[in-house]
């Protein structure tokens, strides 16, 4: 996903990409029609803070999955080729990012395996090389950091589950 909301065009202001691939067409458009200028919540002029994986501290709208790379560049609304690439099978894979992050932006690769509470170390450890770290909260390493990651794919089904799989 990708912002720019002083962009001329109102549909290019909010853009997401799913596999490489943008979106066009949401069931409500309420996304892309913001006036221009608009302050979204995400690195806002004043001292608000930020959420990775829900939108407010109290868990009102939590994310249902897992997040294995987030890259946040400060001043740039960049495309997706600047973060993943095809691969020879047509395969959409992450690639690293080169660019600059700008003030404020961080890459948090979750790959340190502690839990980060005021310092750069831990699952919240900004590898941008700017220290801006994130504190985990309500997590814990056995049960957050996942050795299953869109590049080391383990497929499983899960027994408990009772559904009929039809293979």
């Amino acid at each position: 996903m990708t912002s720019d909301t002083n962009n001329g065009t109102q549909e290019d202001r909010i853009r997401a990409y799913v596999n490489g691939v943008r979106v066009v067409s949401w069931g409500t458009n309420t996304m892309t029609n913001l006036t221009a200028g608009f302050n979204t919540y995400v690195n806002y002029p004043t001292a608000n803070l930020n959420y990775i994986g829900s939108s407010t501290p109290a868990p009102t709208a939590l994310l249902g999955g897992y997040l294995a790379d987030v890259n946040f560049v400060d001043s740039g609304a960049l495309t997706p080729d600047y973060f993943a690439t095809t691969d020879a099978n047509g395969q959409w894979v992450p690639k690293a990012y080169t660019g600059s992050y700008g003030t404020n932006g961080f890459h948090l690769d979750f790959s340190s395996g502690a839990l980060t509470s005021g310092s750069n170390v831990g699952l919240g450890r900004d590898s941008s090389g700017n220290g801006n770290y994130w504190n985990t909260n309500n997590m814990t390493v056995a049960g957050n950091q996942m050795i299953d990651t869109p590049t080391n794919n383990f497929a499983t089904i899960n027994p408990l589950d009772n559904y009929t799989w039809n293979i």
